[in-house]
């Protein structure tokens, strides 16, 4: 809906039918910097981000092309033809529309621009909307105190006259299980909060949505969880107070919901912790389907899971040379890193034991199904004939960081053009979408925690003596929709034959897997 409404935008504004109907003024602090023009599009409010940096004193380079606003060693820019901008060259910003160039400049939703500028100008001043101007005039007539924007996705106050937001916090549901305790929160469309977590408390802040009335009139007798509810500054807040020794957060679709589970001592819930407790199965819990893999026994909390994925199998043999052929690698790679999880009691499950095909959107959902707490896709790199490299690469789903990273997703995600007479050309078709989807909430989310994922395996490979030779990101498929921190490992180029050797040798098979556990054991560790 969102992406529909923009592009109608970007149609019907091609023949100058869309007008500016307003101005709104941006306050920096207690300063009035004057008015903005605002285009309502669907019910979407967007302002010229480039005006808005100018007002806020950054320097912006802009053209058709591109978008980028400094301030000192701040940046950001943003990515044409994605709902996602890079703050600082690296950081993922994802937003809730694609940026639409038009007559010179680049609209956005009026919100979102301050939320994104807020960290550019860093100077701790609130950045917000108040009150409206004349179009012919940039001041005011009342002050920032008589009239307010709430900075919600889409909500605007005027004289009492409010819209409705873009986003609501419908309801909350409880549920208990032998090894966990689920809060499920409804919404009315996509949105992930911002965590901060510290002992004992756990704080959702959901930028941009309001609280439901059933929401507001949440009914508590229990002493855990404490659950409280707020509404502050645009943003609906949902504190918890728990005793739990491990919680897991995560986005779900097809209805929006948001989950978390708590873990671990001090999971006593009665039934009247909140008006309606969650009897529903549209949440699932971890399945037991046939041709999972080993499985430890719990003792008192829930072992953590990790999925491991050996690429390729079956008619797909992925990449080849010096007489090895990756799926083998990858397979006999994948047993031997469950092998030395499962001695470390931590619980493994395999998208595939045995020299099978899977899809790529069927590896993720088996993770997804398994509610597992980490996913590692195992495979082998490959260099066209004039080029080597040497190297353990370690990926996350993300915007490519060059062009070798974008190469290597190319060839892994060839698959997508399946039955296609010109099957290269509808993967890099496919690819390309992709990078325009990396604004999905859903998978944003957990870019940070990947990238922090793929950090600690980099540095257990190197403590353990390994050739580390780099950590990136590209738009892999077969990570994409992971509701867990995930990341794609290329063990290391088939076509080096130094390296084709050391892959297909068990002694080096066996550290490689020890390096891959190391990591996986600390990041779970500190998860």
């Amino acid at each position: 809906m969102f992406l529909f409404a923009i592009l109608l935008f970007a149609v019907i504004c091609v023949n100058d039918s869309c007008n500016a109907s307003e101005k709104w003024i941006l306050w920096h602090g207690v300063e009035n910097l004057g008015g903005v023009t605002v285009l309502n599009e669907d019910g979407h409010n967007l302002v010229p981000i480039d005006d808005v940096a100018t007002m806020l004193k950054l320097e912006i380079n802009s053209d058709a092309k591109h978008f980028l606003a400094k301030k000192g060693s701040n940046t950001l820019e943003l990515v044409p033809n994605a709902a996602v901008a890079k703050r600082n060259g690296h950081d993922i910003v994802p937003l809730p529309f694609i940026p639409v160039y038009k007559d010179g400049h680049w609209w956005m939703e009026a919100n979102t621009t301050l939320k994104i500028l807020k960290p550019i100008v860093n100077d701790g001043k609130t950045l917000k909307w108040a009150g409206k101007a004349n179009a012919s005039a940039d001041k005011p007539a009342v002050s920032a105190n008589e009239m307010t924007v709430q900075s919600s996705a889409s909500t605007f106050a005027d004289k009492g006259n409010i819209k409705t937001a873009a986003s609501k916090i419908v309801g909350l549901r409880w549920g208990k299980w032998d090894d966990r305790i689920r809060l499920v929160i409804d919404l009315s469309n996509n949105i992930t909060p911002s965590v901060d977590k510290n002992p004992g408390e756990l704080v959702l802040k959901f930028d941009g949505a309001v609280l439901g009335d059933q929401v507001k009139n949440i009914e508590q007798n229990a002493s855990f969880p404490a659950v409280s509810v707020s509404q502050k500054d645009g943003a609906a807040i949902i504190n918890i107070k728990h005793q739990a020794e491990k919680i897991a957060y995560f986005s779900l679709p097809s209805p929006p919901r948001y989950v978390v589970d708590f873990f671990g001592n001090g999971n006593g819930l009665k039934n009247d912790v909140i008006a309606k407790k969650d009897d529903s199965n549209d949440v699932p819990l971890p399945s037991n389907p046939q041709g999972s893999s080993n499985v430890t026994t719990s003792r008192g909390t829930k072992p953590r899971l990790v999925v491991i994925d050996p690429g390729h199998g079956g008619k797909d043999p992925g990449a080849r040379g010096n007489g090895v052929v990756e799926k083998n690698i990858n397979l006999r790679m994948g047993q031997l890193l469950a092998n030395v999880l499962e001695s470390r009691g931590i619980k493994t499950r395999m998208t595939r034991s045995q020299d099978i095909y899977l899809r790529l959107d069927e590896r993720t959902k088996l993770a997804n199904d398994w509610d597992g707490d980490l996913f590692v896709s195992l495979h082998c790199n490959a260099l066209p004939a004039g080029r080597s490299a040497k190297g353990v690469e370690i990926y996350i789903m993300a915007l490519p960081s060059d062009k070798d990273a974008m190469q290597l997703a190319l060839i892994e995600n060839r698959e997508l053009g399946e039955g296609a007479e010109d099957v290269n050309s509808i993967a890099d078709k496919r690819t390309k979408l992709l990078l325009k989807i990396l604004g999905d909430m859903e998978q944003n989310v957990k870019i940070e925690q990947s990238m922090s994922f793929a950090e600690v395996l980099y540095k257990a490979g190197s403590n353990r003596g390994l050739n580390m030779r780099r950590v990136a990101q590209a738009p892999f498929f077969v990570l994409r929709g992971a509701a867990m921190p995930a990341v794609l490992v290329e063990m290391g180029f088939l076509t080096d034959k130094a390296e084709a050797s050391l892959l297909a040798n068990p002694t080096y098979q066996k550290k490689l897997a020890e390096s891959l556990a190391d990591g996986i054991e600390s990041y779970l560790r500190n998860m």
